[in-house]
């Protein structure tokens, strides 16, 4: 009652006798739906809908498991659980049966212990076994001797495989488990089966291989059917590029020759069952894509296509048979594919900017990661270029520099028989006939796209941003529309480098580096939902771990280890992704059988970092910052993180003394820290040695980020702080591991609205001047504060980390620290001067939490929903911490 006369509040006091509570957007490995094929034992989560009811959580749940959705003889029912756990609850029931459909159902119990209705929305997966077991690798050619460099430049068809079986029966069920390296595409009686692209999603493929799983019971009955396969080069079989002018990722990877591995199991409404594997017996023949690389693009002639090539009665005979893959050609342990794949985005009309008897120019609009779609009738014999690029030069021409793969930009650089310059380009030669013509087995990063050659002959042009298609789960505005376009940028940059890796940029490089990963991870949680995508990037560099713990600097590893700390081991920056990451997805998606899985791995890693290798004061800091870097101290910055994410994650699993012994050396590093860096008498941090820093603004902010400053000298250290970004008028001249640090470090401590200055500058450097620079105005964010014509990258997610500064602190919504899941949320809005009002929203794993304010008449009004089963803590300002339940709420408060 002592808060009415500063707050009001609605709907706290809501009393219900029955429950309103209802299990809704039920996940199977965090994943709705039914059509989930699984090679583990699944964890299973819900939300819950409290139609309208405030102050509701779980007090207990009961999960049933069957083969019917009436559940009449459930498989698995835990009876009544007292939990209120509703995230990755783990399936412990008896073995499945494999290759059956089975669904779930769950009910809970509110607070009060009321019983509530079972749930309805349909959900379950399906049990996988080891298909694998009974086919085979297949590949074109027999063995042989490795090919020369010149040869793989060569014109080389990509492989089609088919072959035609006869189904006797009426069909119940029917899937498809398919496997191909580099890339694959299935069909089935002609038609293309699934919407995915670019699949299987890239791994370390001496280590792990993912297939899918293809539901085509609806396509098959009794008769005579054919499966046609065809297959990429992908990553499995690069180009022996020299990227740099120097490093062959061929050597670094596992390679071969394309090759798949196919089964087809039907089960007829009679009890019998049918096989078709993939077999020597395959014939393979040629296609009209004769060149395919995700780097240099593809070359298609549409003189040798034939359409009926996958269908029933097509004439094969000339078609010589497959081989198995040669024993050379080992890969490692096969696993479901629980990712979600990469599929094409909606359709962009690209516009057409430029036309010249010669040469045609199209505007994408944004630069975007995809393929675009050429509609086009030329004579027989005729081709025309496709080149892609991020801008434009003067006279409205493609300007390809800043997107050359590798920096390839003269002859021999790249290699033998490589090209002078590596551009992403496409070559399509017509057949006289119309065809709307698709990249198959790569993706460009683009916004123009320059055609020459036969440009009389082209109609229209259309394309598809590409990306592993997780969900969107954030939103925010505010009443800046710089902010808003920001934002906007953020999250176009993340999507366009999302191909089962998070990429440094989709063109030049498209590796999976951990730094990258690291200052701008989440960022990407806060957006869209990660939670698989991240878990495969923490297997991916489990896969790559050197043999002394250490991680790589990309995973999959290609050989780069710059600055790092020995025995192929990337630098300090780069290696801390990988714990930093898992217990990121403890706190934001309740990961903790990703946790158990990765502690060992984790162990050895911080075992390592225990021999403190020198490289620790010698990486590469804070990556493009404009200011001196504190190369020292970040370095035993993140050797701190690592041992401090270590320790939080022993703690979730239990390990009390590995979590003790680690947040120890996490804070015996932080004492180092201050010891060797930080002034007493002045607040400021300096390295006074060779290369050293004084007072620089990432300096200043990562130990206040991290919280390692002295309780007693924190106000100094912020004095400083805001003093060196004074001095910059309000500018940044950090790096991309820095702007998180400096932003938050800045609104945590009081001085939200220094940080929204940096934010709302224009000029250079400052992401306004990306946004409206006399060169280039960016619909993506760029790899350095300065505008690049030929050099540098202007789609990199590494300097996306304003998402978080938008949505902790401008929003307030922030994961608690000890968060598991989100099972727990801070909820602290504020003013800013230069905002008149913010809205933001997250679905996190338990609903969705979403803050919105605006200040008027001299009050700050806040809006605030917290969904049933998250406990949350307000704090507004002038007035002290509470508790507040589940619900919808309404508050307002004087401006101070």
């Amino acid at each position: 009652a002592a808060l009415c006369g500063v707050i009001f509040v609605a709907g706290l006091c809501a009393v219900h006798a029955a429950c309103v509570l209802t299990p809704v957007h039920l996940t199977t490995e965090y994943r709705t739906g039914t059509q989930l094929f699984l090679d583990k034992a699944p964890r299973l989560g819900w939300w819950l809908d409290a139609a309208g009811a405030s102050n509701q959580s779980q007090s207990a749940y009961r999960v049933q498991v069957a083969s019917s959705q009436d559940f009449g003889s459930p498989l698995w029912d835990t009876g009544k659980v007292a939990s209120s756990s509703s995230v990755a609850v783990p399936y412990t029931g008896p073995t499945v049966p494999l290759y059956t459909p089975l669904y779930w159902r769950v009910q809970v119990w509110d607070a009060a212990g009321a019983a509530c209705a079972w749930s309805t929305e349909a959900a379950g997966w399906e049990a996988v076994g080891p298909w694998f077991a009974n086919a085979t690798w297949i590949t074109r050619d027999p063995p042989g001797p490795p090919p020369s460099d010149c040869a793989l430049y060569a014109d080389n068809p990509a492989p089609r495989f088919r072959t035609e079986f006869v189904l006797d029966g009426d069909v119940a069920q029917a899937r498809v488990y398919v496997s191909g390296l580099g890339y694959y595409e299935l069909y089935l009686d002609g038609v293309r089966v699934g919407n995915q692209h670019l699949d299987p999603g890239w791994t370390s493929y001496n280590k792990t291989v993912l297939y899918s799983v293809y539901n085509v019971t609806t396509t098959l009955q009794s008769g005579r059917h054919a499966l046609g396969v065809m297959l990429g080069n992908g990553w499995w079989n690069l180009l022996p590029l020299r990227m740099w002018g120097s490093r062959d990722f061929r050597e670094a990877l596992a390679h071969g020759p394309p090759m798949f591995m196919l089964q087809l199991r039907v089960w007829y409404r009679d009890g019998r069952t049918a096989v078709v594997s993939s077999d020597p017996s395959w014939r393979v023949g040629g296609s009209p894509i004769l060149k395919n690389s995700v780097y240099l693009g593809e070359k298609y002639d549409a003189r040798l296509d034939n359409s009926s090539w996958a269908t029933v009665g097509f004439d094969d005979r000339t078609w010589p048979t497959s081989h198995a893959a040669p024993r050379g050609a080992t890969v490692g342990r096969m696993q479901a594919q629980r990712v979600p794949p990469i599929r094409r985005q909606p359709l962009i009309d690209a516009k057409l900017v430029k036309k010249l008897p010669s040469l045609l120019v199209y505007d994408a609009g944004t630069n975007i990661a995809g393929v675009c779609t050429v509609c086009a009738s030329g004579a027989a014999g005729t081709a025309i270029n496709l080149l892609y690029g991020e801008l434009l030069f003067p006279n409205g021409t493609v300007n390809g520099w800043t997107s050359v793969a590798g920096q390839i930009k003269s002859a021999g650089a790249g290699g033998p028989c490589s090209p002078a310059v590596a551009w992403q380009s496409d070559d399509v030669i017509f057949a006289g006939t119309p065809i709307c013509w698709t990249p198959t087995f790569t993706w460009h990063g683009f916004q123009y796209v320059q055609i020459t050659g036969n440009v009389d002959a082209v109609q229209s042009v259309t394309c598809h941003p590409m990306r592993s298609d997780v969900d969107v789960i954030g939103s925010f505005s505010s009443s800046s529309t710089l902010l808003n376009r920001i934002h906007a940028l953020d999250v176009a940059t993340a999507a366009a480098n999302m191909m089962s890796v998070q990429s440094d940029c989709p063109h030049r490089e498209r590796l999976g580096y951990g730094g990258d990963a690291y200052m701008s991870g989440e960022s990407l949680l806060l957006n869209f939902d990660m939670t698989l995508f991240y878990e495969k990037r923490v297997l991916d560099y489990i896969d790559a771990q050197r043999s002394n713990g250490g991680f790589t600097e990309t995973a999959p590893y290609v050989g780069i280890a710059d600055a790092g700390l020995g025995g192929d081991s990337g630098p300090i920056g780069w290696d801390t992704m990988a714990p930093v990451l898992a217990d990121w997805l403890v706190k934001y998606h309740g990961n903790v059988e990703l946790a158990g899985i990765a502690h060992s791995y984790l162990q050895d890693y911080v075992r390592f970092l225990d021999t403190r290798p020198p490289a620790i004061e010698q990486g590469l800091g804070d990556w493009m910052a404009l200011e001196q870097k504190a190369i020292r101290l970040t370095g035993l910055g993140f050797l701190a993180a690592s041992y401090l994410s270590y320790s939080n994650i022993s703690t979730i699993l239990g390990m009390a003394d590995e979590a003790a012994r680690y947040r120890a050396a996490a804070a015996a590093v932080a004492d180092e820290i201050n010891t060797r860096f930080l002034n007493l008498e002045t607040g400021v941090y300096r390295d006074l040695g060779a290369g050293g820093f004084n007072g620089t603004q990432c300096g200043q902010a990562m130990p206040l980020f991290m919280q390692i400053v002295p309780q007693n000298l924190t106000a100094a250290v912020v004095d400083v702080l805001s003093s060196v970004v004074s001095a910059s008028k309000n500018h940044f001249e950090v790096g991309a591991f820095g702007i998180k640090w400096l932003l938050m470090a800045l609104s945590d401590h009081g001085l939200q609205d220094q940080a929204l200055a940096l934010l709302l500058q224009t000029d250079y450097p400052s992401f306004g001047y990306m946004l409206s620079n006399p060169d280039d105005n960016a619909t993506t964010v760029w790899e350095s504060w300065f505008f690049s014509d030929n050099t540098y990258s202007h789609n990199h997610p590494m300097f996306t980390s304003p998402e978080v500064f938008f949505y902790q602190s401008l929003a307030g919504i922030q994961p608690d620290p000890a968060a598991i899941g989100f099972d727990r949320v801070l909820i602290k809005p504020r003013p800013v001067t230069g905002l008149d009002a913010v809205q933001a929203s997250i679905a996190t794993v338990r609903g969705v939490v979403a803050v919105s304010w605006a200040t008027a008449g001299g009050h700050f009004a806040v809006n605030v929903t917290i969904p049933p089963n998250m406990a949350a803590t307000l704090t507004l300002p002038g007035l002290p911490a509470r508790p507040l339940p589940s619900g919808a709420h309404i508050f307002s408060v004087p401006l101070l």
